[in-house]
């Protein structure tokens, strides 16, 4: 966190230098990315990759601008995406229901989508593939009763339609024993929570994923991974985090990765969407998709194991992982 803060005070001193280029960026400082080595080494690293960042935009002519008094993202297909103050004091980037920091939003606009393999010269895979699985995950529905109409931050979606990423992580703190109010976390307190801890910035039902790391105990803290390493696999990723054998983060224990899926439109599903949440709780590393296990929020209105599916689409009303750089969302670690 300290290097968190320090990574945001450079921000501000940044934002105020690049004003007249009406470009800025935010941290690039995440707390998975950094391990705790030297302190002078990561900032040295970290104030380069700053710098990398800000040389792309700006020849980019992509970034934060002021349009009509008001500051938006501009993208580099012409969009000025809206914005917001993140639970940090940040500048927040409002891309597909998701807060991003200027920086991952600049980072998702410069490179490229990311490869379906690892590369041949990675030095990353340190285990063989393998099946791993969480015992006994949590399985809460978006859908059910309890909850299925609650509103999602502060609105407009409701639970049932827009819930995914709050059960998920409601699934995630309940399996390592996160409790709220004197019970282990459910998807209405999971929401509830998240909104005290400034989980929805944008004051809609967009979320700051980062929040997480806040959540109270001292046995769950927070991490979000996707764009940290573009060119690793996904897949493997999940199987590292859920058997906690993350490489160069020994510190990681096993966790549930959130990973993002779609649905294209179809005759059974005329209306296309582009981003919904799953907890994977099995993972043998490959791209077969009966090898890796989830639990999908939106499958019934029950709390129980009729939510377990596999990744294939057949299984789990036609969604499939989604195979770019944001892929993954690992809401917690234990």
């Amino acid at each position: 966190m300290k290097h968190v803060k320090q990574m945001c005070r450079l921000f501000i001193v940044l934002l105020v230098v690049l004003a007249c280029s009406c470009i800025s960026v935010g941290s690039v400082a995440h707390a998975e990315t950094l391990a705790p080595t030297d302190a002078a080494t990561d900032q040295a690293a970290a104030d380069s990759n700053l710098k990398s960042l800000a040389a792309q935009a700006a020849a980019a002519d992509i970034g934060v601008r002021i349009v009509n008094g008001v500051k938006v993202f501009h993208t580099k297909d012409g969009q000025d995406l809206k914005m917001c103050t993140r639970w940090d004091g940040s500048d927040g980037v409002v891309c597909d229901a998701e807060i991003l920091t200027v920086a991952r939003a600049l980072a998702a606009e410069l490179h490229p989508q990311m490869g379906t393999e690892i590369p041949g010269d990675s030095n990353q895979r340190t285990m063989s593939p393998m099946s791993i699985a969480t015992v006994n995950p949590v399985c809460y529905s978006m859908t059910s009763s309890l909850w299925a109409t609650d509103t999602v931050g502060y609105g407009p979606g409701k639970m049932q339609s827009v819930g995914c990423y709050v059960t998920c992580a409601a699934m995630e703190a309940a399996t390592y024993s996160g409790y709220l109010n004197g019970a282990l976390a459910n998807p209405r307190t999971m929401n509830n929570w998240l909104k005290t801890a400034g989980g929805f910035p944008g004051n809609d039902d967009s979320i700051d994923f980062s929040v997480v790391y806040k959540f109270p105990g001292s046995i769950i803290g927070g991490t979000e991974y996707s764009e940290d390493h573009p060119t690793w696999d996904a897949y493997w990723r999940a199987n590292t985090f859920i058997a906690g054998t993350v490489p160069s983060h020994p510190e990681y224990k096993p966790s549930l990765p959130i990973m993002k899926m779609n649905r294209p439109a179809s005759p059974a599903h005329p209306v296309a969407v582009p981003q919904h949440m799953c907890a994977w709780y099995s993972s043998d590393a490959s791209h077969i998709a009966s090898h890796n296990l989830i639990v999908q929020p939106s499958l019934t209105s029950s709390n129980d194991n009729s939510l377990k599916c596999t990744a294939d689409s057949s299984s789990n009303n036609g969604y499939s992982p989604v195979t770019d750089s944001k892929l993954m969302r690992v809401g917690w670690k234990k």
